[in-house]
């Protein structure tokens, strides 16, 4: 019987810091279905994974038991036997170079190496069956540190032909510890030792509330943009893109793990996030983010995660607010480091020569150097494997460097609160791809690299109007006149959108061990998490595309959203605002010659997920359960891979935040990628991860057309004189994002206002629910979040006062009420933990009531 089967290899990611024969693992394809228990099957195998006497008597005994209750039919369960691979590598330099005991990094060099060894472990086994039995081997070795198992294993699956159509699932259920605070896992280790009602449900049972108010008080501005750092999917999300894209990928086309056009994704998905991070700042009062400074060294904001790692039992390292760079020696379990800001200021030097200059230095086979033109089409791929470098993919390692620019940025954050290691402290958040979004230095620090990204963008040429590789004038198809609009599904109103605040629920039982033996271990109940975020009601696009070329055209669609003012409230110039552009969404769509009427849902956007919960551990076993070919599964494995659906649109503010709403439709047969072989039907978050194994689905550069300068125009007639700077001033790029559309029949722009409802919550049933805090109380979600108005609070302004302007006021976002309401004992600062008589607010975390909820 097949071992490397979609169910058994999600089954070996489900409780890490477990060993295999402990306990049965999966549960959640319906009626007791998706049981697997691991057996070993040998002795000498379970010695050599198993390193305590009563470790190896707790399996032995599990094992009987679940021998037996399979014979008497009580529960469906896949008995799958765990044995020795024929050819064992010995793993010992693994083991020095990632210890089991420490928290994997992804940056840092030797965890890098690690990472990479193992993978190439499993890639090179024959066929699934034997991926299967030599990650069952590694996973309870006490070689193999558990987080690297993970990120080792989910790239081998994602980059073999083989096991390409196999879903990964969440990174937050696999390792929830990455994503909630230690408060929040002790709570949970709490809730699993409840006893269950009779029939097994967990109704008794109370969500735990992933409080984000724990790593920050209102009283500093910066904690306001809490819901986008610390919301689980897009941590996630920045994970999965990271092993869909890992640094150890081949050069070359065809070979397993190659990915078209990676560079260039990596600059695009990171502009991507740096974007609407800016955004969130804009519309919270805060000014966007500033760059890190090369000449102070200066990290101005601290970060204090309250993060702990079960696979190490370590805090993740904390960092006090202004905290200069300096070079990290050693890491507490790592050995020496040795990483220098003086090597990271060199290979920033030589980078930003190699875009003023337009060449880059190529290293060849033989040793030998040459100069290689950068400003070509594929300048940007090759620029982004330069930045963020691994030897494998950069040009020229020594150059450039063999730990690469942005890693090394990373690991000197990480490394900043102890660079000595004398004080044996591990690498902060900023060290591993899953946790480092949470840091307000990972915004600075990947501002600097956009800007890199951004001063050789402007070293290329204008996209013109009708010349040129990619001309912005599509002559015979227009976009009607004030026919484009964005229209949410629960308002009457045009370009009126809302955000709100919403809840999501995680399976924590599925990552974390909560050390259960006996008949203990054979509970399936999960352990739910509560996590609040932001959301929206879904909303389309409507636009009339008229079509005057007479024949059936294919045409792609464009869609851009940027804030429309600055922090000072004045009107963004194009040239500044062009960098502020992000992705909504892209759409092929076949037009008819004549007037189309287009209709595009948000809830296919082609930067989002899919499905917004992800790929769950429940959500796949019963996929492999009901899927009735393999191609179900393979459309799932392709889809798993996207920016959250629920942040595709900013917050905006009470008072309603204008934004600049764009598209742009191109010609479809110019942007048809040659010898594109589409063999799912997928079209999840293609804009930042493309199709696995196969060419990036659109041939015009990431960003198009706003990642270039906007093209210029005359400002009188040309004369008839010889001198070029003459000719040149008689030529400006164009001011505003409305004289760059008046030349360009075939795009428009509307502007588009974003109101938060503060007070609303999504979910009725929410209402009134009683949840469990991280520090173990009982506390209810209020009932004013289905109401538009609180007691002892007067509703926030939508509109200004003075009826002569009809543009919307934008209040001062408060942290903080400055004075209790009527009626209040005081109010509370947010992250004090929860008592009696108080109540939860996302905005403004927890407060005081009169010993009553409402």
């Amino acid at each position: 019987m097949a071992k490397g089967t979609p169910m058994n290899f999600i089954h070996l990611l489900e409780k890490m810091s477990e060993p295999l024969g402990f306990g049965l693992r999966g549960g959640g394809g319906g009626n007791g279905d998706a049981l697997t228990y691991f057996y070993y099957k040998d002795q000498s195998m379970m010695n050599q994974m198993l390193n305590s006497e009563s470790m190896r008597r707790t399996v032995q005994m599990m094992q009987r038991r679940m021998t037996q209750v399979k014979e008497e039919g009580k529960i469906n369960i896949d008995m799958v036997a765990m044995e020795m691979p024929k050819e064992m590598p010995n793993l010992r330099l693994i083991s020095e170079l990632c210890p089991k005991s420490s928290n994997f990094c992804y940056f840092q060099p030797k965890h890098r190496q690690a990472f990479v060894i193992l993978k190439t472990i499993f890639e090179s086994q024959r066929n699934p069956d034997e991926v299967f039995t030599m990650a069952g081997a590694c996973r309870d070795s006490p070689m193999i540190n558990s987080q690297l198992f993970v990120y080792a294993l989910c790239s081998c699956l994602v980059t073999r032909r083989d096991t390409k159509h196999i879903p990964i699932p969440n990174h937050f259920e696999v390792m929830p510890d990455c994503y909630c605070t230690t408060d929040v896992v002790r709570q949970a280790t709490k809730m699993a030792s409840m006893p269950e009602m009779p029939n097994g449900s967990p109704e008794n049972k109370m969500p735990i509330l992933v409080d984000q108010n724990f790593v920050g008080r209102g009283t500093d501005p910066e904690h306001r943009l809490w819901y986008f750092r610390e919301d689980i999917l897009v941590n996630s999300h920045h994970f999965h893109w990271h092993i869909v894209f890992p640094i150890c990928s081949p050069k070359v086309e065809g070979q397993p793990g190659y990915r078209d056009r990676r560079g260039e994704l990596f600059y695009y998905m990171h502009h991507g996030m740096i974007a609407r991070y800016d955004a969130e700042r804009l519309c919270n009062n805060l000014p966007r983010a500033r760059m890190f400074d090369f000449n102070s060294l200066m990290l101005e904001e601290g970060y204090f995660g309250k993060l702990s790692s079960e696979n190490s039992g370590m805090q993740w390292g904390t960092r006090q607010a202004f905290t200069k760079l300096t070079n990290v020696q050693t890491i507490v379990g790592d050995g020496p480091l040795g990483i220098r800001v003086e090597e990271l200021t060199r290979w920033r030097d030589r980078i930003l020569e190699s875009i003023d200059i337009g060449y880059y230095i190529k290293q060849e086979g033989n040793g030998t150097e040459k100069r290689v033109k950068l400003t070509g089409f594929n300048g940007i791929d090759v620029l982004g494997d330069i930045v963020e470098s691994a030897e494998s993919l950069t040009p020229h390692p020594q150059y450039y460097g063999r730990i690469g620019f942005h890693n090394m940025g990373h690991v000197l954050i990480a490394g900043s609160h102890d660079p000595s290691g004398k004080h044996r402290e591990g690498l902060g958040v900023m060290g591993d791809v899953s946790t480092a979004m949470r840091d307000p230095a990972f915004y600075r620090w990947h501002k600097y690299l956009d800007h890199i990204f951004d001063l050789y963008k402007q070293t290329l040429p204008e996209y013109e109007l009708d010349k040129g590789d990619f001309p912005l004038v599509w002559k015979g198809v227009e976009v009607v006149p004030q026919s484009f609009y964005v229209k949410a599904e629960d308002s009457p109103d045009k370009n009126m959108l809302r955000t709100f605040w919403n809840t999501k629920e995680v399976d924590l039982s599925r990552g974390l061990d909560f050390r259960r033996t006996g008949m203990a271990a054979m509970k399936k109940s999960p352990v739910v998490g509560m996590f609040t975020h932001l959301d929206h009601p879904r909303f389309d696009y409507y636009l009339k595309i008229a079509n005057k070329t007479g024949k059936p055209t294919a045409a792609t669609i464009r869609i851009f959203m940027a804030p429309r003012e600055d922090e000072n409230g004045d009107k963004f110039g194009l040239d500044e605002q062009r960098k502020l552009f992000f992705e909504m969404d892209k759409v092929s769509k076949q037009l008819q010659p004549g007037e189309n009427e287009i209709r595009i849902s948000s809830a296919e956007s082609s930067v989002t997920l899919r499905d917004d919960n992800g790929s769950t551990f429940e959500k796949l076993e019963r996929l492999f359960r009901n899927a009735k070919n393999q191609q179900d599964v393979v459309e799932e494995g392709q889809c798993n891979c996207g920016w959250p659906q629920h942040l595709l649109l900013p917050r905006g503010s009470p008072g309603g935040t204008p934004y600049d709403l764009f598209v742009i439709v191109t010609d479809g047969s110019q942007d048809k990628v040659p010898n594109l072989d589409r063999k799912n039907g997928c079209n999840s978050a293609l804009s930042f991860c493309g199709i696995l194994n196969e060419k990036y689905p659109d041939a015009r550069p990431m960003g198009y057309p706003f990642d270039r300068n906007p093209y210029k125009r005359e400002v009188m007639q040309p004369l008839d004189i010889a001198d070029p700077c003459a000719a040149a001033s008689m030529q400006v790029p164009v001011g505003s994002i409305e004289d760059y559309v008046s030349n360009i029949k075939n795009s428009a722009v509307v502007q588009v206002s974003i109101r938060h409802d503060r007070m609303m919550m999504k979910k009725e049933a929410d209402m009134g629910q009683q949840v469990i805090t991280p520090d173990g109380n009982c506390v209810t979600l209020g009932d004013y979040y289905g109401t538009s108005q609180r007691p002892g609070r007067q509703p926030l302004p939508t509109q200004n006062t003075n009826t002569g302007s009809q543009r919307p006021q934008r209040p001062n976002v408060r942290p903080w009420p400055q004075s209790p309401p009527s009626g209040r004992n005081q109010w509370q600062g947010v992250g004090g933990g929860a008592r009696k008589g108080r109540d939860y607010d996302p905005d403004e975390g927890w407060e005081y009531l009169n010993g009553d909820h409402y």
